[in-house]
C-alpha cells in the first residue's frame, strides 16, 4: 500500500491518491502506529486531507448512530464494528465498547428475524 500511495504520489496521479485514500480509511493505521505520521502527511500533501478529517467524519456518524440508539442499515452496522475495534485499540471504556456491541447484538437480531420470516414466506405451499 505505501509503495503504491508513494507512486501515485511522485507521478502526480490524484485520483489513484484519492481511491487509497478511501481504502486507507476502511484499513488506517492507529495513531499509534509508526507509520502514521507519515502516511498522514503524504495523504495531506497530494489530497489535502488527512486521516484526522476522515476521523472526524467517521466519529460524527457514530455519534449520530448513537444519539439515535439503534443501528439501520448494513453500512452503519459496519462502521459501528470498526468503531469499536478502534475503542480496543484506543483502550476505550468498557462502558462504551459494551454499549455499541449491545447495538450490534440487537442489529443482527432483527437480521436474522427478517431473514426467518422471508423464509418461511419462501416455504409456504
Amino acid at each position: 500500500m505505501q509503495n503504491d500511495i508513494i507512486k501515485f504520489y511522485r507521478n502526480g496521479n490524484l485520483r489513484k491518491l484519492k481511491e487509497w485514500f478511501s481504502y486507507g480509511n476502511e484499513l488506517r493505521p492507529s495513531p499509534s502506529d509508526k507509520e502514521y505520521p507519515i502516511l498522514n502527511a503524504r495523504l495531506r500533501a497530494a489530497c489535502g486531507k488527512d486521516l484526522r478529517d476522515f476521523d472526524k467524519k467517521r466519529l460524527d456518524k457514530v455519534r449520530k448512530i448513537e444519539e439515535r440508539g439503534y443501528i439501520k442499515t448494513n453500512s452503519e452496522y459496519y462502521q459501528i464494528r470498526n468503531h469499536i475495534d478502534y475503542l480496543e485499540a484506543t483502550n476505550g471504556t468498557d462502558e462504551e465498547i459494551i454499549k455499541f456491541d449491545t447495538m450490534i447484538s440487537l442489529y443482527e437480531e432483527k437480521i436474522r428475524e427478517k431473514m426467518e420470516k422471508q423464509k418461511k414466506k419462501r416455504d409456504r405451499p
